[in-house]
C-alpha cells in the first residue's frame, strides 16, 4: 500500500545543529523505527511499526527525503522493531515484536526493497522490545525479546536459514519494557540489559556462549 502523506526527520550542519525538520506520514500510532539499507542501492531507509498492524517501509530517495511507505502486516500491536540479517543474503531483514499478539513477526528481505509476509513466533505475554545478537556462537543473528507480562527476557535462536526455534527464557523483574545488546564484561560475548518498568531496576544478564 502507498500513502502520499509524508514521518519527520532533521538534518544535521555539521555542527551539531539541525536543519528544519521534513514530515513523512507513516500510518498512524507510530512506536518505533529502524534504519538500513533495505533495497542495497546504499542510502539509508527506514522501517517504522504502526498502530494499523503494520511495518511501513519507507525508501531513501538518495537525497534524505523519503518516497511514499510501504506496509507489511505484522502481529497485533507491534511495539517495537529492528533489523538483522537472517539467513546470510546479506540483505537487511526485519523482527517485530507484536505486544498484543504475543509474537515476534520477522519479515526477510527480497533485496529490493520489498520483503516477504510474515513468520510469526510465539514469545512470552506481552512482548515490548526486540534487539539481535549471536549468543549461540554459530555466527546467526539471534532475537531477544522482552516479555513484559510473563517478567522475562526470550532469545529466540536461528538455524541459519531465516527460520527460528522456540524462545529460551531467562528471568528479570517486574514488567521489562527494554533491551539492549551490549558486551559489559569484555569476553567477546553480547550481553543483554533490560529496563524492568514496574520495579525501577536493570537485569544485566551475561551471555555464556558454547
Amino acid at each position: 500500500m502507498y500513502n502520499h502523506v509524508p514521518l519527520a526527520h532533521h538534518r544535521l550542519n555539521g555542527d551539531g545543529s539541525f536543519l528544519a525538520r521534513a514530515t513523512y506520514g507513516a500510518g498512524w500510532a507510530l512506536s518505533s523505527v529502524a534504519a538500513a539499507d533495505f533495497n542495497t542501492d546504499g542510502f539509508v531507509d527506514l522501517a517504522v511499526t504502526s498502530g494499523s498492524n503494520e511495518v511501513e517501509i519507507l525508501l531513501n530517495e538518495k537525497d534524505g527525503t523519503f518516497g511514499h511507505y510501504v506496509t507489511y502486516a505484522t502481529g497485533n500491536s507491534p511495539e517495537s522493531i529492528a533489523v538483522g540479517e537472517w539467513n546470510g543474503d546479506g540483505r537487511s531483514d526485519l523482527a517485530v515484536a507484536d505486544y498484543l499478539g504475543d509474537s515476534v513477526s520477522v519479515l526477510q528481505n527480497a533485496g529490493d526493497g520489498t520483503f516477504a509476509p510474515r513468520v510469526s513466533y510465539s514469545s512470552g505475554a506481552a512482548p515490548t522490545s526486540v534487539t539481535v545478537g549471536v549468543w549461540n556462537a554459530d555466527g546467526y543473528l539471534d532475537i531477544a525479546v522482552t516479555n513484559s507480562g510473563s517478567n522475562n527476557v526470550g532469545v529466540l535462536s536461528n538455524d541459519g536459514s531465516g527460520r527460528f526455534g522456540a524462545q529460551a527464557t531467562y528471568a528479570t523483574y517486574a514488567g521489562p519494557l527494554s533491551v539492549a545488546t551490549s558486551d559489559f564484561n569484555g569476553d567477546g560475548y553480547p550481553d543483554l540489559a533490560v529496563a524492568n518498568g514496574e520495579d525501577a531496576t536493570v537485569s544485566i544478564l551475561l551471555a555464556q556462549c558454547q
